[in-house]
């Protein structure tokens, strides 16, 4: 009874508040009185437009503004006084046994590595970090240092190829010139029986 006198109260104020913002601050309501002017429809209206012109490609802030009501009902005081009827709770139980059963799963392994998971190992973590990072930069040196070997590998293989391919390329002139000397010769041979 109390509540209900209350919440009468509370909308009586409102109504009176918007009542003085329409007519004026020192008048009362009379049902002769003309409206204003501007129409509150209107007014409405044009504030609507010019909200949804300012939110329109603001992703962030609309999805804010859709849920508003929600958060409003949060903010309520009666939120926590809300309760569910058993077949909703049964409902809702029986939608999420997927995710509950299986976070029951992940529960039942983190309980059974437990004794892993408190073991020196895992305590030592902090003090072992330094030695990670001293480890992290032998290997990153060791790794520049890879990297200069191989480049220096791939110039001197480079050069090789480089050899062998002119040495490849000498011998072919060489050959060719000892068969042009050895026709030679061999014409010379046979023109020198002939004689």
């Amino acid at each position: 009874l109390f509540r209900s006198s209350l919440v009468e109260d509370v909308l009586e104020a409102r109504i009176a508040e918007i009542e003085k913002k329409i007519f004026g601050l020192n008048r009362e309501p009379n049902a002769d009185d003309k409206l204003p002017e501007n129409n509150i429809i209107d007014s409405l209206l044009h504030a609507n437009t010019l909200i949804t012109s300012a939110l329109s490609g603001r992703d962030k802030f609309n999805t804010l503004i859709q849920k508003l009501p929600e958060i409003e009902g949060y903010a309520e005081s009666d939120y926590e006084q809300i309760d569910l009827q058993n077949d909703a709770k049964l409902e809702y139980i029986l939608a999420m046994e997927p995710e509950i059963r299986e976070s029951a799963k992940y529960l039942n392994q983190l309980k059974e590595l437990l004794p892993v998971l408190d073991s020196d190992r895992f305590n030592n973590i902090p003090d072992m970090s330094e030695k990670l990072q001293n480890l992290t930069l032998s290997y990153s040196k060791l790794s520049d240092q890879t990297e200069s070997q191989n480049e220096a590998t791939r110039g001197l293989v480079s050069k090789y190829n480089e050899i062998l391919t002119n040495m490849s390329i000498l011998l072919i002139q060489l050959d060719a010139e000892v068969t042009k000397l050895e026709k030679i010769n061999e014409s010379q041979i046979n023109s020198g029986s002939n004689n």
